[in-house]
């Protein structure tokens, strides 16, 4: 478990799995991806559609990250 050695920021649209994942320790809550992206060191993400994974790394692409993070996407879609 990440959370056993290193603080895991999470966003979700779904609320209900950000409430469950914030009940483990080392966890800290973002309001947008934006935030959640922004200074981070790895990228993981687990997306559901072809559309939901390109809007998403799209978006992240355009953001003015502070680091150049590792980037690892996890989705269960066709591929592209």
């Amino acid at each position: 478990n990440l959370t056993k050695k290193f603080v895991v920021s999470g966003f979700d649209l779904n609320k209900e799995a950000v409430e469950n994942f914030h009940k483990l320790p080392n966890t800290y809550k973002h309001e947008t991806i934006e935030s959640a992206v922004k200074k981070s060191t790895f990228i993981i993400t687990m997306l559901d559609k072809t559309s939901t994974v390109e809007k998403v790394w799209k978006d992240i692409l355009n953001f003015n990250l502070e680091k150049n993070p590792y980037v690892v996407d996890s989705s269960t879609i066709n591929p592209i």
